[in-house]
């Protein structure tokens, strides 16, 4: 594993972040800190919010280190170990006001909390799978998020049309995973 000492320090920011996050959800859900509406909330923004961070800041450039993409999917393999054991645990159950369960799309839509902690998993596999198609050239995933031209700054090259749209198939990844599924 990497030496904690050499990631980069917006690595160290966030994957703090992520686990101090997630041990505070856990602790309330455990000791019942919080309202299990507010808890069920907080539960989802976190699924989705942990892999929108990587997405939309520089951390996604450091996923192209290996020791760092092992990091998080680690972290990604427990956060989907969780949404599996808590699966079908009504204390996790979102409830909706006038949603129709009858629609095809809604029957889609996960009924539990929990389902989007499988977000950041999916999002580290589809990631991988870009990341290996722009290794055959050279290049890594890069965000575009943020950008005010076609130059990113941080890794020194040109913004393409291609990183573009790996970007918002990353986010269309990440929002499809948190929303659909159980």
């Amino acid at each position: 594993m990497s030496n904690l000492r050499v990631l980069p320090l917006r690595q160290k920011i966030l994957i703090a972040l992520t686990i101090i996050v997630g041990l505070f959800l856990f602790i309330s859900s455990v000791a019942g800190l919080l309202s299990q509406g507010t808890l069920n909330q907080m539960i989802w923004f976190y699924g989705v919010g942990v892999p929108l961070c990587l997405l939309v800041f520089d951390t996604v450039i450091d996923l192209n280190d290996g020791a760092i993409f092992g990091i998080w999917m680690i972290i990604s393999i427990i956060m989907y170990i969780v949404s599996l054991t808590t699966y079908s645990n009504d204390a996790f159950v979102m409830h909706r006001t006038g949603f129709d369960t009858g629609s095809p799309v809604n029957s889609l839509i996960a009924g539990y909390s929990t389902s989007s902690l499988k977000t950041l998993l999916i999002f580290l596999i589809v990631y991988w799978l870009f990341n290996k198609l722009l290794n055959k050239k050279g290049l890594f995933v890069i965000n575009t998020f943020r950008q005010t031209g076609w130059y990113h700054d941080t890794v020194q090259r040109r913004i393409t049309g291609f990183d573009v749209l790996t970007n918002v198939v990353l986010c269309v990844a990440i929002i499809a995973a948190a929303l659909f599924g159980h």
